[in-house]
């Protein structure tokens, strides 16, 4: 199997304190999952942070190589960057395209990121995962078709 599978990442509220401890627990996790050339924290800002994502001023990034996890835009160098980006340093969001083996190692890396307190959307084979903690710090999800049609109306 070798999928595209894209995801939303978004952290509506948090400073720069609370997001480089999130993107490191994150870091961290990849690492644990068996994720190879794994860097260290890329903190970027201004002109730098918006060559990563456009419109940002602030970018807390890693890079790494997940098992079964390739880039789509080269997936014969596998590695991939992982994190948050803000133009205005209250509210964060990352978004990346992956070709995957395995849905194991990125949606293990989506569930993490979900029980972090990031709302998660992921995006593959026609259909939408949403997940977010609640109020009572409990990940729930949702699924959806990506495109809704009215198949009474077709």
């Amino acid at each position: 199997m070798n999928v595209a599978f894209s995801y939303l990442w978004h952290l509506p509220v948090g400073d720069i304190d609370l997001v480089l401890e999130i993107v490191e627990q994150l870091r961290q996790h990849a690492i644990k999952m068996g994720a190879e050339e794994v860097s260290d924290l890329i903190v970027l800002t201004d002109n730098e942070a918006h060559l990563v994502s456009t419109g940002a001023s602030h970018v807390v990034m890693f890079d790494a190589v997940l098992p079964t996890v390739r880039s789509a835009t080269l997936p014969s160098v596998g590695i991939e960057q992982y994190g948050l980006a803000s133009s205005d340093g209250t509210s964060w969001k990352w978004s990346g395209v992956v070709r995957v083996s395995s849905f194991r190692e990125i949606g293990d890396l989506m569930d993490f990121a979900a029980r972090l307190g990031i709302e998660t959307h992921q995006l593959f084979a026609g259909m939408v995962i949403s997940s977010k903690k609640n109020g009572d710090e409990k990940v729930e999800y949702h699924q959806q078709y990506a495109i809704q049609i009215d198949l009474e109306n077709f």
